[in-house]
């Protein structure tokens, strides 16, 4: 039976040779920290002498041959479909975790969630401040709109009290000046996602906010453009500010058509 060939792992050698009283005992030099005072001599740092008294240490760091070649360090396996990531994860596990290979290595299972935790901790980060921009974002606008629903009931108020004296409910009107908002409100989505549509396909295309990759790990602002998201966004934003606005609308309910048609 043929016996298989053992190498060593691919690593890098010291060559490490001393000249001057090798019987001696000495101090070795160190700086002010406490530190060995290294004289290189390359500028790739792999050759260096270290002082001891009358002794002098020679280190030389010595590239392996290439035997990494011959090992296999893990298995990536690729997953189209990311919500999927758990699930295959079980499956491999279930069948190759702690068995042993015919050389006795142990195999271990672990997702990119689990190898790289620390990215995904800083993107759960990034989703939960997404989230709080728009909902402030989106306070900010019904603030806003209320203020100026407030503003066009105000203005109207002699309007209002002509429909309350031909018989017109107060849904009915409050019903008029919610269109009229939402008509508002379409307006500044159509400008706001011009501008914000515009920026995005500027970043998309021409990458022309950069980032510091050492503290995100990105060169670039990333961005995904999804119809989807878009459209939900979209829809969410125009719901909630219009049902918001049925509130401060409610003020038309207290306007008294005898005093309204008078107010100048």
């Amino acid at each position: 039976m043929k016996e298989e060939s053992i190498t060593l792992e691919d690593t890098a050698y010291l060559k490490i040779s001393i000249t001057g009283d090798k019987n001696s005992v000495n101090h070795f030099e160190k700086d002010a920290d406490g530190l060995l005072v290294k004289h290189y001599e390359n500028e790739d740092g792999t050759i260096y002498t270290i002082k001891a008294g009358n002794k002098t240490v020679r280190v030389e760091q010595v590239n392996g041959k290439g035997s990494y070649q011959q090992y296999i360090a893990g298995f990536e396996i690729k997953v189209d479909d990311w919500e999927q990531l758990d699930a295959i994860r079980k499956e491999v596990k279930s069948k190759v975790e702690f068995l042993p290979s015919k050389n006795g290595e142990l195999f271990r299972v672990e997702s990119i969630r689990e190898a790289e935790s620390d990215i995904f901790v800083w993107l759960g980060f990034l989703d939960l401040n997404v989230l709080i921009i728009i909902v402030l974002m989106i306070l900010i606008g019904i603030i806003n709109m209320g203020s100026a629903l407030l503003v066009l009931i105000l203005v109207r108020t002699n309007f209002i009290g002509v429909l309350k004296s031909m018989g017109a409910t107060n849904w009915a009107i409050r019903k008029i000046f919610l269109i009229q908002a939402a008509f508002l409100i379409l307006k500044g989505m159509l400008i706001g996602n011009v501008i914000g549509i515009g920026i995005a396909l500027l970043q998309y295309y021409f990458n022309i906010i950069p980032l510091n990759p050492e503290v995100y790990y990105l060169n670039t602002v990333p961005i995904e453009l999804s119809f989807t998201s878009w459209l939900l966004l979209n829809l969410g934003t125009l719901i909630v500010c219009v049902a918001a606005l049925i509130i401060p609308s409610m003020v038309i309910t207290r306007i008294s058509p005898a005093k309204a048609v008078r107010f100048n």
